[in-house]
């Protein structure tokens, strides 16, 4: 029975032309400007290699676009173990793979679990199972602040 990964996605997740709004380390922490849609997108490395994510507190597992995984050398886990993804569009299924790396300003989580959905179009998705490895996390008026443990310090905070 494949598992259920909930999702806050809706109808319209994918603006075209939307990019990142401005991301900085201050202090420790990660500050996201909220963007002009209305959503927290950072720029993330998994495995090296830049992407751009929606932070979607109503996501369960961070979620990786086929293309994102490929260009990061993201495999299905060697089971083949795959979920089943409940989002406002409906259901899809995805494979379970596991992020060696993502890097979001200063702050690097190894070992974290994920999926790759072709189903959720090119859009990549920082979900619960990241920012609840982090020391703390708040909005405060339109800034999303990301502090973490361990900030860190190999050059990430450049990312």
């Amino acid at each position: 029975m494949a598992r259920v990964a909930h999702f806050s996605l809706g109808d319209d997740f994918t603006i075209p032309g939307i990019t990142p709004a401005d991301q900085t380390v201050s202090g420790g922490e990660t500050r996201v400007a909220i963007a002009p849609d209305g959503h927290f997108w950072v720029r993330a490395k998994v495995n090296g290699v830049t992407r751009r994510f929606l932070i979607d507190t109503g996501a369960t597992l961070t979620t990786l676009s086929p293309e994102a995984a490929d260009a990061a050398a993201v495999r299905p886990k060697r089971w083949g173990e795959k979920v089943r993804l409940s989002t406002a569009n409906g259901e899809t299924m995805a494979d379970m793979v596991v992020i060696d790396t993502l890097k979001v300003g200063n702050i690097r989580a190894g070992h974290l679990d994920a999926v790759v959905a072709a189903g959720l179009g090119d859009t990549n998705v920082i979900g619960m199972n990241f920012l609840t490895r982090l020391a703390s996390w708040r909005v405060e008026g339109n800034t999303l602040i990301l502090v973490p443990h361990h900030p860190a310090s190999d050059g990430a905070a450049r990312d």
